[in-house]
């Protein structure tokens, strides 16, 4: 990986925050967080964000509820979406927006930051980053 950029962290969860602040932190990333969908928005909003690790349940609004924003914002924002636990109904709701990928936890902290990765890879490459 050459020169990580700016990741924001956006989960209730404050264990989840301070686990994948510190674990990203230590792979060279800058790190911001937030614990509801309004501070995202307004950190998307003032920030240079590359990329957005958002849970799916946030208070205010839900992440398929957000996306749409934070999409105004900035279309080429790169967003990861987890989910505590999935449903077939969440999971419907969050891919029928532009996400890069969609994690449920329980998958494993092994596989959300092999997502991490392969996203920054993509955009180190300067590959498109508009989704369809």
């Amino acid at each position: 990986m050459e020169k990580p950029g700016t990741i924001l962290i956006a989960d209730p969860d404050a264990q989840f925050l301070s686990h994948w602040s510190k674990t990203l932190g230590e792979e060279g990333f800058q790190i911001f967080t937030a614990a509801r969908s309004i501070q995202a928005i307004q950190i998307v909003q003032q920030e240079k964000v590359d990329l957005l690790i958002m849970a799916a349940e946030m208070p205010e609004m839900k992440a398929y509820e957000a996306i749409s924003i934070l999409k105004g914002v900035d279309p080429s924002l790169l967003i990861i979406v987890t989910a505590r636990e999935n449903t077939p109904e969440l999971e419907a709701r969050i891919r029928q927006n532009p996400i890069y990928y969609y994690h449920v936890k329980t998958f494993g902290p092994e596989e959300l930051l092999l997502a991490v990765r392969n996203a920054w890879e993509r955009l180190a490459a300067g590959v498109n980053r508009k989704l369809d």
